[in-house]
């Protein structure tokens, strides 16, 4: 601010002429930016984290531009570093006093790590270029791990299991272990059997095993008939990760007729049927007459003879 008189002499009888001058000099409209992400105020050269996101997921950073000076605030440009890229189109103007936003997303497309600068240019001389220092991290999505077990070991994907051969009307059944060995839960969504099986899981469907846990069902060989039984059980799951969707494993068995004893009663070379006749023919009082009747078994199973009955 400036002030004081200018004296002018002349000829004049009223010289001097006096005038009193004064006048103000102020600084330029300019702007003044401001960055926030939420909450927090990034400062020229400060650093700002993505965090650990997960493969697949959408990953942005919405930034506030503030600008409390008294003229436009423009942002003309945005260079980012590899693995992010710019959701807003420029240049951007905000006027005084108000705000406006810029938008980031970090490529979530496959597992990554990323760090870089990015560089913000604008019209505030005291904070172009603004940079901010960006980083994130892309990590593999929770996947589960799908295994079946028995007693006798693991039933892999596309194996078979056989139940060997049971008599008729004996209990042929198997318990199944199913296990996760992943990181994420594993959901069964589906079973499907071949004829001549059955299994606890189809009414335990869907069923949802969580990370390092396992659950168990169990398989049975219908028996009620002699048959030879095979086919293939298949899980629907979302162990895709693996290649366990579907997870199959190929049935057999064979049910057969029990053991049995079968009698063959013969009387020298004739064989006797049930309910036949063996004849002594015509016998003198006193004499002695016998008939020798041999008792054999053909079956696959012991006989045992337990009563004998005559008559008189």
């Amino acid at each position: 601010q400036f002030s004081g008189t200018m004296s002018l002499s002349s000829s004049d009888a009223m010289s001097p002429f006096h005038l009193t001058l004064s006048g103000t000099v102020t600084a330029a409209a300019a702007p003044s930016m401001t960055l926030r992400d939420g909450s927090l105020t990034l400062s020229n050269g400060s650093n700002d984290a993505f965090g650990s996101v997960t493969e697949g997921s959408t990953a942005s950073k919405v930034f506030s531009v503030s600008n409390s000076g008294n003229a436009n605030l423009t942002v003309s440009s945005v260079s980012l570093p590899s693995g992010f890229s710019l959701a807003t189109s420029l240049p951007l103007t905000v006027t005084p006093g108000n705000s406006g936003t810029i938008t980031v997303n970090m490529n979530t497309s496959a597992v990554s790590s990323y760090t870089g600068q990015m560089a913000i240019q604008d019209n505030d001389s005291a904070h172009s270029p603004f940079n901010v220092n960006l980083s994130g991290t892309v990590t593999a999505p929770p996947v589960p791990d799908m295994r079946l077990t028995v007693s006798s070991g693991t039933l892999a994907n596309g194996g078979s299991y056989s139940f060997g051969t049971v008599d008729t009307g004996v209990t042929a059944s198997a318990n199944i272990q199913i296990s996760n060995s992943g990181t994420g839960p594993l959901t069964i969504s589906s079973l499907t059997l071949p004829n001549g099986f059955t299994s606890s899981l189809s009414s335990m469907l869907p069923m949802t095993i969580a990370a390092g846990g396992s659950n168990g069902f169990s398989l049975t060989m219908t028996t009620s008939a002699v048959a030879t039984l095979s086919g293939q059980m298949v899980l629907g799951d979302n162990d895709t990760t693996n290649n366990n969707n579907p997870y199959t494993v190929n049935l057999s068995g064979t049910v057969a007729t029990p053991p049995a004893p079968r009698m063959q009663v013969t009387v020298g070379s004739t064989t006797l049927t049930n309910g036949g006749t063996v004849n002594f023919g015509t016998v003198v009082i006193g004499a002695a007459d016998s008939q020798t009747i041999e008792i054999g078994n053909i079956g696959n199973a012991n006989l045992n003879v337990t009563q004998l009955s005559l008559p008189s």
